[in-house]
């Protein structure tokens, strides 16, 4: 897996993509002792309480509805980075 060879300090990712879903990637990295710790934050268009709380369920570390703020996705970057 590549996410395991790069090792990012955190992943920002769409929950629909067009290969691959963002909850199929959040489920491999989360089964993955390399990768588990990894802070994950999901941004999505789809916003009903059940659509954050599978992502949170799934191990997101935070979910996004979009539209969203810039600065809200950067304050929530800067502290899961300055946390880990």
């Amino acid at each position: 897996m590549t996410i395991d060879r790069l090792r990012p300090a955190l992943v920002i990712c769409d929950v629909m993509m067009p290969r691959l879903s963002g909850l199929d990637l959040l489920k491999a990295t989360r089964n993955r002792p390399e990768t588990r710790d990894i802070p994950f934050i999901m941004v999505s268009a789809l916003d009903r309480a059940e659509d954050v709380q599978a992502g949170l369920a799934l191990g997101a570390t935070d979910y996004l509805t979009k539209p969203f703020k810039a600065s809200e996705l950067l304050g929530k970057v800067r502290h899961y980075l300055s946390n880990g």
